[in-house]
């Protein structure tokens, strides 16, 4: 469970406060420390490389520090909170991260120092993320063997667009904002089936 690992790690919100026992943030409470100018290079540095991944910058900053042998339970960040696509930026020592799908496929992806992941469409929407807590990760050399690589301090900064509305993609089994307004619809159709038997049970009794 998110909130249960959140006590095993440091870990600081600018701009909205992550909950990590509902996977989301108070949208309507944020926080007085917005994201630090020194981030602000962020988007630029990306335009220069012809990766234009945001078109709004983000308002959400979540840094977390992982001591060798703490992880993060998998997860999908909700739909309804935040936007396509949310960044992390990794600093310190490497780590292994993994993607899993529900049909059974996993993915390990390894993080280098100073790299910078980049969490759109499936990989946002669909596939869950985590890294496992152990103290050592198995990773690919240049020459196509693996090794062993001992974890060190490692620190993330993840950024987000807190989302204003509902979330509108395709991604249904996954998605909170279709399972809640499929729910509601569901509601509806059987209140107005109800209403439709009552009306005409009892227009039939005063005929």
């Amino acid at each position: 469970v998110l909130g249960q690992s959140l006590k095993l790690r440091k870990v600081k919100h600018f701009g909205y406060e992550f909950h990590y026992d509902i996977n989301n943030v108070h949208k309507d409470s944020p926080l007085t420390q917005n994201i630090p100018e020194e981030c602000s290079i962020l988007l630029p540095r990306l335009k220069e490389r012809n990766c234009n991944v945001m078109s709004l910058p983000p308002d959400q900053l979540t840094v977390n520090q992982y001591q060798p042998g703490q992880g993060i339970p998998s997860h999908v960040d909700t739909h309804s909170a935040f936007e396509d696509p949310i960044l992390s930026l990794s600093l310190g020592a490497p780590v292994v991260m993994e993607f899993k799908y529900q049909e059974g496929r996993n993915v390990p992806v390894y993080l280098p120092q100073r790299s910078l992941l980049i969490m759109s469409g499936e990989s946002r929407y669909l596939w869950s993320h985590g890294i496992s807590p152990r103290k050592t990760d198995i990773v690919p050399t240049p020459c196509g063997t693996l090794t062993v690589h001992n974890r060190g301090i490692r620190t993330s900064f993840t950024f987000r667009r807190v989302r204003r509305g509902e979330c509108d993609c395709n991604y249904y089994d996954q998605c909170d904002s279709y399972q809640r307004n499929k729910t509601l619809s569901g509601r509806n159709s059987e209140s107005n089936k109800i209403a439709a038997e009552l009306e005409a049970h009892h227009v039939l009794q005063v005929s």
